[in-house]
């Protein structure tokens, strides 16, 4: 998954933009996504936090067989 703009959230095949982005927590929200992948468009409400670890954790997500999916953060390539 990739996040871009704040509010675009990529992953594989699906594009979703998050909208109604509520504080659910001090390190948690919940979001309304608006969504396309393989030819369908569809809805998701998940909600998101980040760990202890610094991993973010999506609950009820739209991608993926698991109600749960956790992410680590990518290494930024350094400038040249």
């Amino acid at each position: 998954m990739s996040i871009e703009g704040g509010n675009r959230l990529y992953w594989y095949e699906t594009r979703c933009l998050a909208s109604r982005i509520t504080a659910d927590g001090k390190l948690s929200w919940k979001m309304r996504l608006a969504c396309e992948g393989e030819g369908e468009k569809f809805r998701s409400s998940p909600r998101v936090s980040i760990a202890a670890d610094g991993r973010l954790v999506m609950d009820n997500g739209p991608v993926g067989r698991a109600k749960r999916q956790t992410y680590v953060r990518c290494e930024l390539p350094k400038r040249r």
